[in-house]
């Protein structure tokens, strides 16, 4: 049996991915720390963990995100401390923020306008995931893996995965 129905590109797939289901391939801890936390501290959980940015959280509430590049900008180019200046200090506030049902597209479009690698993903008034440019990437580059192995399957004459899975139709 033939399928009719068209073959979608990968962009227009990625363009209806939701941020909750990028989440969902992700490790579901959230790694966080204090504005009075030093820089120092900072870095030494970015390092342990293998990431790039945390959220600062005072009390629960988000309040900034520190990345990598803020302590190399605004403490190692500057002279100053790790074990001495704040997160507080260097943290960027006024996060730009997405929610669980933002798609991923438009995700990486906030990504390259703000010239950001990190966004906090937030649902009623709680932090619940961060998204990272590499995950964007690498959910783009499944869905390409996908296409691609969905075309070579049409070009080969064999049915569509989706075709696989769905209930037996009748022809008359």
């Amino acid at each position: 049996m033939t399928s009719t129905k068209p073959y979608e590109p990968p962009a227009q797939i990625v363009a209806r991915i939701p941020v909750r289901d990028v989440l969902r391939h992700k490790d579901e801890h959230l790694w966080a720390i204090a504005p009075d936390a030093t820089v120092h501290a900072a870095v030494g959980t970015m390092a342990r963990m293998g990431i790039g940015a945390l959220v600062v959280l005072d009390r629960g509430a988000l309040v900034g995100i520190v990345s990598e590049r803020d302590c190399v900008r605004k403490v190692l180019l500057d002279g100053r401390s790790a074990r001495q200046t704040l997160v507080a200090d260097i943290m960027v506030s006024g996060v730009v923020t997405v929610r669980p049902d933002s798609s991923l597209q438009d995700c990486m479009q906030l990504m390259t306008e703000r010239r950001i690698r990190h966004l906090p993903v937030v649902e009623g008034g709680r932090v619940t995931g961060m998204i990272s440019i590499g995950d964007a990437v690498r959910e783009t580059l499944l869905q390409q893996r996908d296409a691609l192995n969905e075309l070579q399957r049409y070009v080969a004459g064999e049915p569509r995965l989706q075709e696989l899975d769905a209930p037996p139709q009748s022809v008359r």
